[in-house]
């Protein structure tokens, strides 16, 4: 009974990401590549916690549904709605944020991950 109990409380087990840092870019058209407007850093005050869950995600509590998992460019990622998606890169340790509005701009939140389920990175 125990271990059905087990099985049961890790299959519905989410994985919490602390991010220490995000970094707000908008793609240039012109040059062809991401320009970084802000960076913000979270060393010194309390991390956002990213929260991915089996059929939604939660950033510091605001909880929003996954319409699909797909992989673009080789990473995977989280499809928000048809214009809104979350890619991890595992290898940097960090989310791409990336929303593509109706007039073209478009813009990324780069997510950078300092822990995983309270274990350091």
């Amino acid at each position: 009974m125990f271990n059905l109990l087990f099985l049961l409380a890790t299959a519905q087990a989410s994985d919490v990401y602390e991010i220490c840092a995000i970094k707000n870019q908008v793609w240039n058209d012109f040059n062809q590549e991401w320009s970084t407007e802000r960076v913000e850093l979270f060393y010194t005050k309390k991390h956002i916690q990213f929260i991915v869950h089996e059929n939604s995600m939660e950033l510091n509590g605001v909880r929003r549904r996954i319409d699909k998992k797909e992989t673009i460019d080789g990473l995977s990622c989280l499809r928000e709605h048809q214009n809104s998606f979350v890619c991890l890169n595992e290898q940097g340790n960090q989310f791409l944020w990336e929303f593509q509005y109706r007039n073209g701009k478009v813009t990324r939140d780069t997510l950078v991950v300092c822990r995983l389920n309270g274990e350091a990175i």
